[in-house]
């Protein structure tokens, strides 16, 4: 019985495509000085346009998202699946146990 050609499910392991190790996230919300008890346009229509006013926002920044290297399936006849990169190192670091997964 030939095997060479059985998939290689020992191979097919990693880490989910939306594990993001490294991520910040930061919120922010900054009152302008402008308006009644502030420094500038506290009193009159300049009070009542230009007063408590605020500027906000959110900032996400993240690394280390990982990826698979795959390309068509035409090139095999299979539209529709996609081929995977053949394994470089002669040795593959497992990523925790078979349990995990």
């Amino acid at each position: 019985m030939n095997f060479h050609h059985l998939p290689a499910f020992e191979g097919n392991r990693a880490q989910a495509g939306y594990n993001i190790p490294h991520i910040f996230q930061m919120g922010f919300v900054y009152d302008l000085p402008t308006g009644k008890g502030k420094a500038y346009a506290n009193d009159g229509v300049a009070r009542r346009v230009l007063g408590d006013w605020q500027v906000n926002g959110v900032l996400s920044a993240f690394q280390g998202r990982p990826f698979t290297v795959t390309a068509s399936g035409a090139s095999l006849n299979a539209p529709g699946n996609t081929q995977t990169a053949d394994q470089v190192k002669t040795n593959v670091n497992r990523v925790g146990t078979l349990e995990q997964f």
